[in-house]
């Protein structure tokens, strides 16, 4: 079913059993109230909370961003519905939680949902809402790191013993300076919480496209994008180089990217957007995507945006029953 444009597909619990999905939200006045900066988490009575916020801010630095802890801000909230469980969001200055969904089906989790608005403005030194777009760029030739950041979401199981279903989304938009040349480079990890004895992990998708694709003049085309062609394997890493370069530009950019198998290019042209999945079935706790994107700006002035999508689905296989358990989750800008 579809709510407020987020689509959370329920799981079935077994065979014979209807599927009558309950839909809870925690809407916008509670996640402000929710919020608070990462100062103000208490480092003995808030350990778990505290190790999120420091690994937050590792990560970000391996990014090549130094953000200080004043400017991450946390929100925790029950999960709605009544249902067991926590979710936690973890974010940089830019965006703000709008609102976050829970679906249930017989009283088992079968989706989970968050929504993010941008804050900046145009007035601000990066003129531009971030979006949510794992490794960062290198080797880079005449482009220069515009912006990027980092959104980490935690959905905590019922069982307090087990990890949480986590995802980590990064983004970093680089330009050709004086051209209307830029590149959106994009990456994530999703791990998934051992939720039963032989979990796996059934999708997990990144998209990018134009902020508000249908209304946004501010992006012109796309004109390449990697990877575009499905991945192998998923121990080695390659180094693709992505560019463009004609009269005036010729700025390009070195993206690691982890080659999985099962991994496909899903990106639509039409619509200048950028994609990749994995789909499948794979009891590896962790996986990765990456992806990039070469835009020719409306000018050399306007800042162009992206807005950022990510889908999860995980199942159980419980061998006594003869179909898998299917939990949905998914994080998107609210320009997508």
């Amino acid at each position: 079913m579809t709510l407020a444009g987020i689509l959370l597909v329920p799981g079935t619990a077994n065979a014979s059993s209807k599927a009558t999905p309950a839909m809870g939200v925690v809407d916008t006045a509670a996640l402000q109230k929710a919020t608070r900066r990462a100062t103000t988490v208490n480092a003995k009575s808030e350990a778990k909370l505290q190790g999120k916020i420091s690994g937050h801010l590792d990560k970000m630095a391996r990014t090549g961003k130094l953000a200080d802890t004043a400017e991450v801000q946390v929100a925790t909230v029950a999960a709605p519905n009544g249902v067991d469980g926590k979710v936690q969001l973890v974010w940089d200055a830019g965006k703000d939680p709008a609102k976050v969904y829970t679906a249930t089906v017989n009283g088992e989790i079968a989706g989970f949902g968050s929504i993010f608005n941008e804050t900046e403005t145009a007035t601000t030194a990066a003129a531009a809402p971030v979006g949510s777009g794992y490794d960062a760029a290198s080797n880079k030739s005449k482009m220069y790191k515009y912006s990027n950041g980092c959104v980490e979401q935690w959905f905590e199981p019922s069982a307090a013993s087990i990890p949480d279903h986590y995802l980590w989304t990064c983004w970093e938009k680089w330009a050709e300076s004086g051209t209307d040349h830029w590149i959106y480079n994009r990456w994530g990890r999703f791990s998934r919480a051992n939720t039963s004895a032989t979990p796996q992990t059934r999708e997990f998708t990144i998209r990018s496209r134009p902020w508000n694709y249908t209304t946004n003049t501010a992006i012109k085309s796309l004109n390449s994008a990697t990877p575009t062609a499905t991945a192998t394997s998923c121990t080695a890493t390659a180094t693709v180089e992505i560019g463009y370069e004609r009269s005036g530009v010729s700025g390009k950019l070195s993206v690691p990217l982890h080659r999985c198998n099962a991994t496909n290019p899903v990106g639509t042209w039409g619509r200048k957007e950028i994609g990749v999945q994995f789909l499948g079935s794979t009891t590896d706790v962790v996986r990765y995507l990456d992806m990039a994107g070469d835009y020719t700006a409306a000018n050399k002035t306007v800042v162009p945006t992206w807005a950022d999508y990510s889908w999860m689905t995980v199942a159980e296989d419980t061998t006594e029953l003869p179909v898998l358990f299917e939990e949905d989750y998914i994080r998107k800008d609210s320009g997508w």
